[in-house]
């Protein structure tokens, strides 16, 4: 065992998180991901932040978009899911969220704005309220 164990660990974090997946020989349809995966629902600036804070926590953020909820939604299930809000109000339409991912609104009851649907975690951020950081914690079991 190494005596600057943090260090070491710390510097294979930060390699790591550069690595560029499509580099490796890995058949994409059998393969998963090395990190985990977010989806974004959002608008511009909102969006944005929160794929800067998705790729310095570590995550690979597969799609950002804030409309074809119907053809995107689906290919989050099983993944993590944040979601802008301002003032309690998502910018996906709950009914649409709902179809889904039954009782997801519930989320915006909780706490930490976080809800789990089978596989799935969505965490609503609330811009106005609550950081915006995503916890490692969010992509894991």
């Amino acid at each position: 065992m190494s005596l600057q164990w943090e260090q070491w660990k710390d510097q294979t974090k930060k390699y790591f998180q550069r690595l560029d997946e499509s580099l490796l020989p890995v058949d994409p349809k059998g393969g998963t991901s090395l990190r985990p995966q977010v989806f974004i629902v959002g608008g511009k600036p909102y969006y944005e932040i929160m794929e800067k804070n998705a790729t310095e926590d570590g995550f690979t953020v597969a799609k950002s978009f804030n409309c074809d909820y119907d053809n995107y939604l689906p290919l989050a299930m099983g993944q993590l899911i944040l979601i802008e809000v301002h003032n309690g109000i998502p910018i996906v339409p709950t009914d649409v969220l709902e179809k889904y991912f039954p009782n997801s609104s519930q989320g915006l009851r909780n706490e930490d704005g976080t809800v789990e649907i089978g596989e799935t975690r969505i965490r609503f951020i609330e811009f106005e309220k609550q950081d915006s950081r995503i916890n490692a914690d969010d992509g894991k079991k």
